[in-house]
């Protein structure tokens, strides 16, 4: 071999192995959470090698991670193009679509992900989520067991599956997941809050306390564990105590929605109906597509004796929520008060229709065959 042909090689291996060093020194940067340094140089390697996979790899994670995930996905793609069987590349580039909600393109990311590496134990857990997010409890709760099969130490795959299960009504089951997940990581914040929610769920009110209390231990910061603090202590009764937590939640998340809506039940009990609206009116101001506010934005019209107001306000929650029992309930009752008995009689049906053993839209209806004077449906009912 030439002396010129051993020095290119030893130039080439030279700047290969500094090429390293920087993406590992850009890696440790980005651990530390110092994005912009890290970003300055993944961007480096990359102005020497346009198509350094680990380079765009890592830039197309830090980018998703720093509301970037367009670019990112489009750098991981380049990366992908030159290196296709790249598993963990998949599994990123899935993380990004996640982040910009294209669901069914994370779940096929996860998926070969999945293929190329089959004991990955992350894009199950990955894929659990979109599965959940598109409705698909059982599938969801089905990929979390198999991302435990693979690593039952894995506490997220817990913390994961016991939020599957609670949207299955499994809730005592739920309740052993986030248990699981706090034995194997006692400061597991998210796991706390799920708890005290799987805890008040069973009506075990003092328990979820607890698991609120701890959570904010852990975090003094965390608004939403002080906004289901504040909904647990509101039925229990304990309404002032409550009101404390919904405005701690709110002073702590100036943009939190489900807390000014909370903080207006909260008001509509203590009677403070004007306050109440206004609560309401923020949550929807602040998540216009927001069905629950809206729906209880009607209440606290129907209180003031607003009745068109209050109707409007429910159809509005059931325009955008039109599965919403407890809206159409509501609406009933509207009606009934308005003497438009027919409207409550539709209403009534449609809310035991979408949720069958409900009792208080049952007796509703009964009140509204006996206005109609059809006696006969009203004593069959």
């Amino acid at each position: 071999m030439s002396q010129h042909k051993r020095r290119e090689r030893k130039t080439s291996k030279t700047l290969s192995t500094g090429i390293t060093e920087q993406l590992n020194q850009g890696l440790a940067l980005h651990q530390r959470g110092r994005f912009g340094q890290a970003e300055q140089v993944y961007r480096g390697i990359l102005a020497r090698e346009a198509d350094h996979v680990g380079a765009l790899h890592l830039l197309g994670i830090l980018m998703a991670r720093t509301n970037r995930a367009e670019r990112g996905v489009e750098l991981m793609d380049k990366a992908l193009a030159l290196q296709p069987n790249f598993a963990e590349l998949h599994y990123n580039r899935g993380n990004a679509l996640w982040e910009l909600k294209r669901f069914e393109e994370a779940m096929m990311s996860y998926d070969r992900a999945i293929v190329l590496k089959p004991n990955y134990v992350h894009p199950y857990c990955s894929r659990g989520l979109v599965l959940k997010e598109l409705g698909f409890f059982e599938e969801a709760t089905a990929s979390y067991d198999r991302a435990l099969a693979l690593n039952p130490a894995f506490a997220e795959a817990h913390n994961n599956r016991g939020n599957a299960l609670k949207m299955q009504k499994r809730v005592e089951e739920a309740l052993e997941s986030f248990d699981k997940a706090i034995a194997l990581r006692p400061n597991f914040i998210e796991a706390h809050l799920n708890r005290g929610n799987a805890l008040r769920e069973l009506n075990r009110l003092d328990e979820a306390i607890a698991s609120y209390d701890r959570a904010i231990a852990l975090r003094p910061d965390f608004a939403k564990a002080y906004n289901h603090r504040g909904n647990a202590l509101r039925e229990l009764k304990r309404l002032g105590e409550a009101l404390v937590c919904q405005e701690k939640a709110i002073a702590l998340k100036p943009e939190f929605a489900e807390a000014y809506n909370d903080c207006g039940k909260v008001l509509r009990e203590l009677e403070r109906l004007g306050e109440a609206l206004a609560c309401h009116e923020k949550a929807i101001a602040l998540k216009p597509e927001f069905a629950d506010a809206f729906c209880d934005r009607g209440i606290a019209l129907q209180e003031l004796k607003r009745l068109d107001g209050a109707l409007a306000s429910y159809d509005k929650a059931i325009s955008l929520k039109p599965d919403f029992a407890e809206a159409y309930a509501y609406r009933g009752l509207i009606l009934q008060e308005l003497k438009r008995f027919d409207g409550a009689l539709a209403s009534y049906n449609r809310a035991i229709a979408l949720k069958p053993d409900f009792a208080e839209a049952d007796k509703d209806r009964w009140k509204a065959l006996q206005e109609l004077q059809r006696f006969d449906e009203a004593f069959a009912s």
